[in-house]
């Protein structure tokens, strides 16, 4: 079985980034630690640096608020030319289904917010966004 981690490192690539886990494993404490406590995976390309915070489905509370309260995470996102973003996984019909969230600077009350939420729409298969289904469509 592959891990959330893995699975992320694949799909950075295929998307064209070129990606490193930048978590690592802490033997005495027996525990993963993540860059500046958020970051999972590091994506470079010629105009942008994406960090990714990768987890399964059911983990996504917990790393989304572990995320809008870190210090580190403002800091990442206030910069020009940085992203971060949480990418949960799940299995759903024998396909691996990534949804992403993205996240910006609130800078009135300089604090990081949700700035936006894929649900899924993307085909893993094809990699293109699927046409959101109309009302009476099923």
């Amino acid at each position: 079985m592959s891990s959330p981690t893995s699975r992320t490192l694949q799909k950075m690539r295929d998307e064209g980034w070129t990606s490193q886990v930048v978590e690592r494993w802490n033997p005495h404490a027996r525990r993963r630690i993540d860059l500046f406590s958020v970051i999972d995976v590091i994506g470079i390309n010629e105009t942008e640096t994406i960090g990714v915070q990768a987890t399964t489905l059911s983990g996504r509370t917990t790393r989304l608020k572990k995320i809008l309260e870190c210090k580190e995470a403002l800091l990442w996102q206030a910069a020009e030319n940085r992203r971060l973003e949480l990418w949960c996984w799940r299995k759903l019909k024998n396909r691996w289904r990534c949804h992403r969230t993205e996240f910006s600077v609130d800078h009135t009350q300089h604090k990081l917010v949700v700035a936006n939420i894929d649900r899924g729409l993307m085909d893993e298969r094809t990699g293109r966004r699927k046409q959101a289904k109309k009302n009476g469509d099923h």
